[in-house]
């Protein structure tokens, strides 16, 4: 082959190439642009007013160094012991402890923390929507396959944890 004709050839490959690949990048955006649309149950009515699980959080300003306060859906005393089952809060002025259930002892101060594992309860909400997740006792992430499912997954969550 002639020098100057491969030169020829493999300009113009450089030039088709470039508007095919053009081309396919408009096409691929122009198809994930459009939308989907996903028919289901009626939705809930959108007034219904959403009241938070969890009690308020004082103002740290508020509260008197070295005062408590407890807050839970059921307390125990056993002693100087506090047992909070529930949305239990326990609060200081520069301290926040919240899990579903807390052990204070007032003599010593002791907090015990007691709850779920996010990355256990994300990795068997994930399993409802066909895919997989994990991480942390404090933070989780997943990712599923079947996005239509996502129901199934908060109805898993309610399950393991329960409503608020």
């Amino acid at each position: 082959m002639i020098p100057e004709a491969c030169h020829e050839i493999s300009s113009s490959i450089r030039y088709i190439f470039v508007p095919t690949l053009l081309g396919w990048l408009i096409l691929a955006s122009a198809a994930s642009a459009q939308q989907q649309t996903v028919t289901g149950p009626p939705q809930e009515d959108a007034t219904k007013i959403i009241t938070p699980a969890w009690p308020s959080i004082k103002d740290a300003k508020t509260i008197v160094p070295g005062d408590w306060y407890l807050t839970a859906g059921d307390q125990e005393s056993d002693g100087p012991v506090k047992k909070l089952h529930g949305h239990a809060q326990v609060q200081s002025a520069s301290l926040l402890v919240r899990a579903d259930e807390i052990e204070y002892n007032e003599e010593t101060k002791d907090i015990v923390a007691k709850g779920f594992k996010s990355g256990d309860v994300i990795r068997e909400m994930a399993k409802e929507v066909g895919g997989t997740g994990g991480g942390k006792p404090d933070m989780a992430q997943a990712g599923g396959a079947d996005p239509a499912k996502i129901s199934a997954a908060f109805d898993k969550l309610y399950e393991l944890v329960g409503r608020a």
